[in-house]
């Protein structure tokens, strides 16, 4: 092979390592730019899912409710344990806001601050809690009062987390046979 033949060919090869490396670095570039953060926009989508509960909880739909609650803890809590804790309208909502959220980004949890303003009606209670209430007024009871739910980001979802306390307390507890939503 003549000089300027293997000169032309240590230049092609070199051009086309060098194209080869840049085809990669495009490639590895394109695919990163379709990547994104699987928790970007979640404080976002956080505020609308809060909007949500708001709506759902101002109109005493805990069926709806109970479908945005932490999937494991469904499994754990059905429908029928659930509406037993929460959905016997005792508390009438008058109005409930949110006032503060925090975003924790490694645990992919949040805890959101609500400002209640409701009234108990007693005739609505369970006969159980009905019976230990303690008032002499028959009547409504007015409160006005802040809370905080908690909130656990799965699959690009946010779900409201139940109260540990209802979730141990389902555990012990026979299994309804009213199947609950979204297993």
């Amino acid at each position: 092979m003549s000089p300027a033949a293997r000169e032309t060919a240590r230049r092609l090869r070199r051009t086309g390592i060098v194209l080869a490396v840049a085809a990669a670095m495009l490639g590895t570039l394109h695919w990163t730019a379709g990547q994104t953060d699987p928790f970007q926009g979640a404080e976002k989508a956080l505020a609308a899912r809060v909007a949500d509960y708001t709506r759902l909880r101002l109109a005493d739909d805990w069926v709806a409710l109970y479908a945005m609650t932490v999937p494991a803890q469904r499994v754990a809590v059905d429908l029928a344990a659930f509406l037993a804790s929460y959905g016997h309208g005792a508390l009438e909502v008058r109005k409930l806001e949110p006032v503060g959220t925090s975003v924790d980004s490694a645990t992919h949890c949040a805890s959101v601050r609500m400002r209640l303003d409701a009234e108990l009606v007693p005739a609505r209670l369970p006969p159980g809690f009905r019976s230990s209430l303690r008032t002499a007024d028959e009547g409504g009871l007015r409160q006005e009062s802040e809370f905080e739910s908690r909130w656990e980001w799965q699959d690009g979802t946010w779900y409201l987390a139940m109260d540990q306390e209802i979730v141990e307390r389902a555990g012990s507890m026979e299994k309804s046979v009213v199947p609950p939503i979204g297993r």
